[in-house]
């Protein structure tokens, strides 16, 4: 799991701490527009912001999400404000919940638990993806083209699965070999992009039958449905 922080305050200070010690993968902005931008360009799970000073102001970044973003991105809002008029504002903002700070680790992580299924429910395990001709099977984790199973490693199975999820959205480098390897450090960049380039052939991943996989300079790749192209659906 990704979490962008907002880190504006001491509070959101406890919570990126609070994040850490459970072992999630925090990143702090001290900007909002950076915020932003970084959210635009990458893979987060979740963003967290705070009620930040006069300049950096919680609820105007909030409101540029909203506008220049997809509203997939859960958004955890935690400031210690007793002004229900304020909270009320932060939720028609944009905000999924409103976290009244301080509050313990345990609270902060079993709220942050819950925000997250609601927004991510659990996947049905029978469920089969089908993009175009492809037809991806979770459960006998294979991927078929017109009925026909293609022959893929377990970690080939996993990157295609990473990227036709989140078709149209940029992944980095790190969440990539984060998700598929469990570490960034020990694995080179040149196996990532060989196991892309396997996964473009197998998968004839080309603008012509609808898809396009670019890599993105500076950040990973992207899978991209060429106009055309035949929309996602479940099976």
């Amino acid at each position: 799991m990704r979490i962008a922080i907002l880190n504006t305050d001491a509070e959101l200070e406890t919570m990126s701490r609070t994040f850490a010690g459970a072992g999630l993968c925090c990143e702090n902005f001290s900007d909002g527009l950076e915020f932003v931008r970084a959210l635009s360009q990458q893979c987060f799970d979740l963003a967290v912001l705070g009620r930040g000073g006069r300049s950096r102001d919680g609820r105007h970044v909030l409101r540029l999400m909203r506008r220049c973003l997809n509203d997939d991105i859960p958004v955890l809002f935690a400031c210690p404000v007793s002004d229900e008029q304020y909270v009320t504002s932060i939720l028609q903002a944009g905000a999924d919940v409103y976290l009244n700070m301080p509050a313990s680790g345990a609270v902060i992580l079993a709220r942050t638990g819950a925000l997250l299924r609601r927004v991510n429910p659990a996947p049905v395990k029978s469920e089969q993806i089908v993009i175009g001709d492809l037809l991806f099977d979770e459960v006998a984790r294979q991927i078929l083209r017109n009925g026909e199973p293609i022959r893929f490693t377990s970690r080939e199975f996993e990157l295609a699965l990473l990227l036709f999820r989140h078709i149209g959205h940029p992944l980095t480098r790190a969440h990539i070999l984060e998700r598929l390897w469990k570490q960034v450090g020990d694995v080179s960049s040149r196996t990532l992009d060989t196991h892309i380039s396997q996964l473009r052939t197998k998968l004839n991943l080309r603008p012509q039958n609808g898809f396009q996989l670019k890599p993105i300079y500076g950040v990973g790749y992207q899978l991209d449905l060429v106009s055309g192209a035949a929309h996602a659906r479940a099976a």
